[in-house]
């Protein structure tokens, strides 16, 4: 309003004078206009003039030449190359190759496209509407010298000399790189991308190592800075070392914040199909995984995984993981695993394995929580399932950069070692029994034969390289037929030295208390066992271990053993140690003493036994002694037990190894007179003081070791025989003392 008010107030000449003025500036705009859409209509027509009339294949020789100075390589487009300028910056060739000095071919290409729109550019944005690939094989090879075909070595590189920098270079350099710094980062943006039928072919002729990639299909779409876009991959591969086929498929939503260097995969999934050879055992691949998400920010060094699964047939994986601190990194999060069936999941893998019971295994499942840095990794609220066993507690991996180490306190169920040991063929035990009959005759020689047990017992690799410290206990631990209840142990292993102190636990109506001590650190394994053992049952544990039916009783035992070696027999061969024990209100089971002591009077007496129900066993009322094992060899020189109006004492050895024994027992009559009930060895006083010899020899499974000792009994008649003839003599002799010089004679004649 107060421009037209002043305009009013103007004169009339000078007003027109203003009104030419402004038509002139009017026509200068106007031609201006005009100029600049002619220049620009010229540009564009000449772009197009480019697109038409340019022959872009006289410059193959040129690009040939450049590529040759810069890398030594060689590159020949054989078919078409096509240029474009407008609306598109753009290239497409035909029959690529790039070959190497050797005259080895690098890289062969079938056709190739790309297309960058040219306005984008001008505002610092790369658009790129294609990038095409098809048909394109890479071949890597390493001679056995070691040297790669890719390696290159430039002419101009060999030759030019290293340039100068002054310092003022320097800082205009430095300023530079700061100003560039400042700059925002280009914008990217891809419309499609697409990579078909493309072969990687790596040879490593010093390792005899090759590795293919074939049939790599890719395509994206609509990629840009900062936002999902779909992308799927697909492809085989192969090799040698190990020697696997596998065929691959990839399917995700990617996104990529080149600013905060921040990168997505939403919805990711492979499927993974083939077969690995492994330890010369194929076994074959079809496996999925999935992620929910998979978060890899540099800038923030963080990398968050969720909804992390793993499956195939039989396996079903999960974990949702956090990792922070790339430098000193620190791990968060949880996993689960469950297997059906895992012997047959083994057996895919080609690890034969089948439990003792079948179906021990049938269930397996594991679950934890992750926690952790760079030195530690804990396992946290640990929970395994194997079949009708549990175990759960805490589990550490400690100092894993420099010597890692084992440390665990965990609590499990009720377990029974023998469900989950590798179960053997029907053949193998078949062939490794003896038959009733051979052991019988093998009893009859003084050393019976038993075949050796050579497997190894021990995992002695693995036990040198053990670093672990833990606390394990067991509601019960059951192997070989023995229960062992509220176990508790506390385990220390470091440079091949293990020990177990205290191994607690109550078994056999009893408790035990152990300290073992392993040494793996020579050649042959070293074993030292200290034991404790209160109130065993001694008839169950002679059968679990040794399958002798022989004693019964309450058992406490004190003792110290040590051996050496891998094997069953190895370790029995080398057993040595000793031990005192004592055995209450127990019962010989297979021995009835009545009537081997029977028979030994009825004997000197020449009589003849005539009762038959004698019963098989004889209780005692206490029984002691000390044992000393030599090489295997259990020697026992002093044994005492009591029974009701008799005495026992005992030696003899027993042979772990051959299972066998040679023991002799003496029995000296306490009462008046014998309790067998049996006329032919009713005793006086004369036989109270008698020992009457037993004898224990053979084999563990015979039904009867025990007899008269035959040697020792023709001693004892003789014995008897003698002392009657002199109680005679001395009858005679009462009344007639002069006769006592003949009388002494005839002793001494005796004698």
């Amino acid at each position: 309003m107060s421009q037209t008010l002043w305009y009013c107030t103007l004169p009339l000449a000078k007003r027109k004078r203003f009104e030419s003025k402004e038509t002139d500036m009017k026509s200068v705009i106007k031609i201006s206009l005009g100029v600049i859409f002619t220049l620009l209509l010229l540009v564009v027509v000449a772009i197009l003039a480019l697109n038409f009339f340019i022959d872009a294949d006289q410059y193959k020789n040129t690009i040939r030449t450049i590529v040759k100075e810069n890398t030594g390589l060689t590159l020949d487009i054989e078919g078409p190359l096509e240029l474009s300028f407008f609306p598109s910056l753009g290239f497409s060739a035909n029959k690529l190759s790039v070959t190497t000095p050797k005259e080895e071919k690098l890289v062969l290409v079938d056709y190739a496209q790309v297309e960058v729109e040219l306005f984008p550019l001008l505002s610092n944005e790369l658009k790129v509407t294609a990038l095409n690939i098809e048909g394109a094989e890479v071949n890597l090879v390493k001679d056995k010298k070691g040297v790669p075909n890719w390696q290159i070595e430039t002419t101009q590189s060999q030759n030019k000399p290293a340039s100068k920098t002054t310092p003022a270079e320097t800082s205009d350099q430095g300023s530079n790189t700061t100003s560039n710094t400042g700059k925002s980062t280009t914008e990217l943006n891809i419309s499609a991308v697409s990579l078909k039928n493309i072969t990687l072919n790596y040879q490593d002729q010093q390792k005899s190592q090759t590795f293919n990639l074939k049939n790599l299909n890719v395509s994206a779409s609509n990629i840009a800075n900062n936002q999902y876009f779909p992308i799927q991959v697909s492809f085989s591969a192969s090799g040698n070392q190990p020697a696997f086929k596998l065929d691959e498929k990839v399917r995700t939503d990617f996104l990529f914040d080149l600013k905060q260097q921040r990168f997505e995969l939403k919805e990711f999934s492979l499927n993974s199909q083939g077969q690995l050879t492994a330890e010369k055992q194929p076994f074959a691949i079809d496996l999925d995984v999935s992620a929910e998400k998979i978060e890899l920010a540099s800038q923030a060094q963080q990398i968050n995984i969720k909804n992390l699964a793993l499956s195939d047939k039989q396996l079903m994986a999960k974990s949702n993981v956090s990792l922070t601190n790339f430098i000193q990194p620190t791990v968060k999060g949880n996993i689960s695993l469950s297997v059906d069936n895992l012997p047959e999941w083994l057996q895919g893998l080609g690890i034969n394995y089948k439990p003792t019971k079948l179906d021990a295994l049938n269930k397996f499942s594991f679950t934890s929580q992750i926690n952790g840095d760079a030195g530690n990794i804990v396992l946290d609220k640990l929970n395994l399932t194997a079949g009708d066993f549990t175990l759960n507690g805490k589990v550490t991996l400690a100092n894993i950069t420099k010597q890692p180490r084992y440390e665990f306190d965990v609590k499990g169920s009720d377990l029974v070692v023998d469900h989950f040991t590798p179960a053997t063929s029907s053949t193998t035990s078949s062939s490794a029994s003896t038959t009733q009959s051979e052991k019988n005759e093998s009893a009859k020689t003084s050393s019976p034969v038993k075949t050796a047990d050579n497997t190894p017992i021990l995992p002695i690799d693995t036990l040198r390289q053990l670093n672990l410290k833990g606390k394990l206990h067991l509601n019960s631990l059951t192997q070989q037929k023995t229960k062992l209840e509220d176990v508790n142990l506390s385990i220390h292993a470091n440079n091949g030295n293990i020990q177990l102190s205290p191994v607690t636990a109550k078994t056999l109506g009893g408790t035990i208390n152990k300290t073992v001590a392993i040494d793996v650190t020579k050649k042959t394994p070293i074993i030292n066992v200290t034991t404790k053992a209160n109130n065993i049952n001694v008839h169950q544990a002679l059968m679990n271990y040794a399958d002798l039916n022989a004693i019964k009783g309450a058992a406490n035992l004190t003792g110290q053993f040590s051996t050496k070696g891998n094997t069953k027999t190895q370790l029995i061969e080398s057993l040595n140690g000793q031990a005192n024990f004592a055995i209450a209100n127990g019962e010989l089971t297979q021995t009835n003493v009545d009537k081997i002591l029977c028979k030994a009077i009825a004997k000197v007496r020449k009589e003849k036994v005539s009762k038959k129900d004698w019963g098989t066993s004889t209780p005692f009322q206490d029984m002691s002694g000390q044992i000393i094992i030599r090489n295997g060899v259990v020697d026992n020189q002093k044994l005492i037990a009591k029974l009701e109006q008799l005495n026992i004492d005992g030696y003899g050895t027993v042979n772990l190894l051959t299972e066998s024994l040679d023991y002799r027992l003496g029995l000296t009559i306490t009462g008046s007179q014998s309790n067998a009930g049996e006329e032919a060895c009713q005793i006086n006083k004369r036989y109270a003081n008698i020992r009457w010899p037993i004898r224990c020899q053979g084999v563990f499974s015979d039904k009867e070791l025990c007899g008269i000792d035959q040697e020792k009994i023709g001693e004892i008649a003789a014995s008897q025989v003698k002392s009657e003839l002199e109680r005679k003599i001395d009858k005679k002799l009462e009344d007639k003392p002069e006769l006592k010089p003949v009388g002494d004679l005839l002793k001494r004649f005796l004698d």
